[in-house]
């Protein structure tokens, strides 16, 4: 069985009670993540790295604070 996560939940809370449920079951998961998200998820990328998750680039995401204007 594998379980793929593509990307993450808005909620820091629930993304630290699926790292709960995996750390107590035991389980590992993939994570696909844009850059822009783990840049701002940090800690819980670390946490992830920590418990052995894998974790997947999938590309950058756009947010405000990386926007480029059209030339």
């Amino acid at each position: 069985m594998a379980l793929i996560f593509a990307g993450l939940t808005d909620s820091q809370e629930s993304n630290e009670k699926i790292l709960g449920y995996l750390k107590k079951a035991g389980l590992s998961a993939s994570f696909a993540l844009p850059a822009a998200r783990a840049r701002e998820n940090d800690v819980l990328i670390k946490d992830l790295v920590k418990s052995r998750q894998q974790l997947i680039g999938s590309g950058i995401l756009v947010t405000e604070g990386n926007r480029r204007e059209p030339a």
